[in-house]
């Protein structure tokens, strides 16, 4: 500080100042801070919340430097100053997602940490800027909503000219807000100063579409249907068919028999149908005698052309009766 005064730079020196006052701001977990309110800065503090309960974090510090002199006088002393380094500032983070490990008991760490400082123009001027950036693992509760404050164990301190943004997870909308945000348009933003509580600001969010307990549930049916149909169309696949059964019942191949096989055939039918009381079905004369219907058939003509017995159609059925009065 004597150096940069030595050089009788006092643009330089508010530079420095601003640039060292930096890391007090970015205390805003562990030790809120008020911050000088007669500095042209300004510092955006923006956490974009993901669905997987971490949180992408870009503080954004910003100053103006419309002379050559301003430029320079940024980048040396933001480049050089150890307490502005990546790795101070990371470790401060670190610190911080610690701390809010042991007291909501969940794990947290601060990964992927970058520094990043550049002098940017613009229509509104030219300005140096340090940005910050790096992702809060747990960073908000775990269950059917999205919770998010209980990290902030220190609270929370907004200074003048800076302000806080909360960006909202696709397929998520505020059910609630403590305190009051702002501006509300999308995303939630409070302006500096503002001093949060310890806790806040606490946010609770719930999911807009179809409840991820739902989706499980069809997906587990439209999974059962499918096992459902395979298995009916593998089973009509690999069973056999069954043969359709034949319209008609194949016929009997003839059976050539000689006069002497038909004579005792004959008889053998008179015999029986005698026994029988004189009279007996067709079927069961071609049961009785184990004899093919054709054969039967044929023996039974021969006799009734020989008016030894009548046939009496009786349904579907011919009834034989021997006739007696010959």
């Amino acid at each position: 500080m004597n150096a940069i005064r030595g050089k009788g730079n006092g643009q330089k020196d508010r530079l420095f100042c601003m640039s060292a006052g930096l890391i007090l701001v970015l205390l805003i977990i562990l030790v809120p801070v008020v911050a000088d309110t007669t500095q042209d800065y300004s510092i955006t503090y923006t956490i974009s919340l993901h669905t997987d309960r971490s949180a992408l974090w870009n503080i954004e510090y910003r100053i103006p430097v419309n002379t050559p002199a301003d430029q320079a006088a940024f980048e040396q002393n933001t480049n050089s100053s150890p307490i502005l380094s990546e790795e101070s500032i990371g470790d401060l983070m670190a610190q911080s997602a610690k701390e809010a490990s042991t007291s909501t008991g969940r794990p947290m760490t601060i990964e992927n940490f970058h520094r990043f400082s550049v002098i940017q123009s613009s229509p509104t001027g030219t300005y140096g800027v340090i940005r910050y950036s790096f992702l809060w693992t747990n960073f908000t509760q775990e269950g059917d909503t999205m919770t998010m404050g209980d990290a902030f164990v220190g609270g929370l301190y907004v200074p003048v000219g800076a302000s806080l943004v909360i960006e909202l997870p696709p397929g998520y909308a505020v059910t609630s807000a403590e305190p009051a945000p702002n501006e509300m348009n999308g995303n939630l933003i409070w302006y500096g100063p503002y001093s949060f509580d310890p806790g806040d600001p606490s946010l609770v969010l719930t999911p807009t579409g179809i409840p991820v307990t739902w989706l499980v549930l069809f997906a587990a049916c439209c999974i059962i249907v499918a096992v459902i149909a395979g298995f009916l169309i593998y089973r009509k696949t690999v069973q056999p068919q069954s043969p359709e059964p034949d319209a008609l019942p194949p016929k009997q191949e003839a059976v050539i028999v000689t006069d002497e096989e038909l004579r005792e055939v004959e008889e053998r039918i008179l015999n029986l149908v005698k026994d029988a009381g004189g009279e007996l079905y067709q079927s069961e004369i071609v049961e009785r005698l184990i004899l093919p219907k054709s054969t039967v058939s044929s023996a039974l003509n021969a006799l009734q052309a020989r008016r030894l017995i009548q046939k009496i159609r009786k349904g579907r059925e011919n009834l034989i009766r021997v006739v007696t009065d010959r």
